[in-house]
């Protein structure tokens, strides 16, 4: 496991996504660090292609990262080389031809690592690309470095070679999976993003997320009876002085399916289990409306608050934008009109991003949701995505 530095964290918690060259171990030890969608990482894990290209635009050194997890439509990642000790690191490890890898997630958790290596032909390629230019330019994210991303951004969507980059193809020895232990008040869960029971990880994931938000009154897999017997109500139940949340989490199960799924076998199966978690989502909510009592798994009442409308959310691993969510749409509407609540689809990147915004506090994530849900209705979206806002960009 790899701890990012002070800079590079700051900019992973601000990231949705990125690539780091970094010095270890007092400048002894390089390593590469990539944060990516918790579905790319396991389609890496299971050895779909993974690109890492680099390049010169006027002074600045730009990288791209190409994740091949869809076969028609690599999941791209671009951003500038902007610091002195990145640029070393980055020398170090073309000399040496290989570095350790270590995969974050949407949490900024390091789950996962293995060694790194490519062909020689390809740090031959990457070194000539780089050192026909003059010393690389440092400094912050100005229109200057803005303006040359967007140009090694319409390099990567080209087809045909360019002189201008070079890719190394990574090959990925074995993989060490993090055994990651969160601890709440109440409650402690274990993520390991190998576990094929992928829904537990998402739960895990989801319970983790926002343990910190609602410490007391967080809940997983909170229970009712009916007659006999004890049924699971919903995943994830929160609750505070303003509201209540239900949360259905649904994973896209990349670990158990081929991982190079097409585009549309990912979006129909998206969609299905959506359409489950409102249908699952609608159920609970009526049940807690009707007073049934709540109980945790112990046994344990849940008083729920539900003065206000209910928030009720469908928690997928990550949403396909490019798609037609017209008929999603239409069913969260009706289900948010039937229930008298707030509907939301969310992704697990989303949804930290959300708390990030909100600086974890209840209030905020519960004002941000309802603002959100204005959004998503003014402009007919299933989905939209929220972004933190940086220093740099104020």
């Amino acid at each position: 496991m790899h701890l990012p530095n002070e800079r590079i964290y700051r900019e992973m918690y601000s990231e949705d996504a990125a690539l780091w060259f970094t010095l270890a171990n007092g400048g002894t030890e390089e390593a590469i660090l990539l944060k990516a969608p918790t579905t790319a990482i396991k389609a890496i894990m299971q050895g779909c292609g993974l690109d890492i290209v680099m390049g010169r635009v006027g002074d600045w050194t730009c990288w791209g990262v190409r994740i091949f997890d869809v076969p028609e439509r690599a999941l791209t990642i671009s951003g500038i080389i902007r610091h002195h000790d990145e640029h070393e690191a980055l020398n170090q490890i073309l000399a040496k031809g290989s570095a350790p890898l270590f995969l974050y997630n949407e949490m900024d958790f390091c789950v996962a690592w293995a060694d790194a290596t490519w062909d020689s032909s390809e740090t031959a390629a990457v070194r000539g690309v780089l050192q026909r230019h003059s010393a690389p330019a440092v400094g912050p994210f100005d229109k200057h470095a803005s303006l040359a991303l967007d140009d090694f951004d319409s390099i990567l969507k080209r087809d045909h070679a360019e002189e201008s980059v070079g890719a190394l193809k990574v090959k990925a020895g074995d993989w060490t999976a993090a055994k990651i232990a969160v601890a709440g008040v109440n409650d402690h869960k274990h993520i390991d993003i190998s576990n094929v029971d992928e829904g537990s990880v998402l739960e895990a994931l989801t319970w983790s997320a926002l343990e910190s938000v609602f410490p007391l009154t967080l809940h997983h897999g909170p229970v009712v009876t009916e007659g006999l017997k004890d049924r699971e109500l919903i995943d994830v139940v929160s609750t505070h002085e303003y509201g209540s949340f239900l949360i259905e989490a649904k994973d896209l199960s990349v670990l158990r399916a081929k991982p190079q799924r097409s585009h549309e076998k990912r979006v129909s199966t998206l969609k299905y289990q959506i359409g489950k978690a409102l249908g699952q989502l609608r159920g609970a909510a009526r049940t807690v409306l009707q007073g049934t009592q709540i109980r945790t798994r112990d046994g344990q009442a849940i008083a729920l608050n539900l003065d206000q409308p209910l928030h009720c959310i469908v928690l997928v691993t990550e949403f396909i934008e490019d798609a037609d969510w017209h008929d999603e749409f239409a069913e969260l509407c009706q289900v948010a009109i039937e229930l008298k609540c707030f509907a939301h689809v969310l992704d697990l990147r989303e949804l930290v991003t959300l708390m990030k915004i909100g600086r974890g506090r209840a209030t905020h994530l519960d004002y941000m949701l309802m603002e959100r849900a204005k959004v998503c209705v003014r402009h007919t979206a299933l989905h939209v995505r929220s972004r933190v806002q940086t220093a740099e960009s104020t």
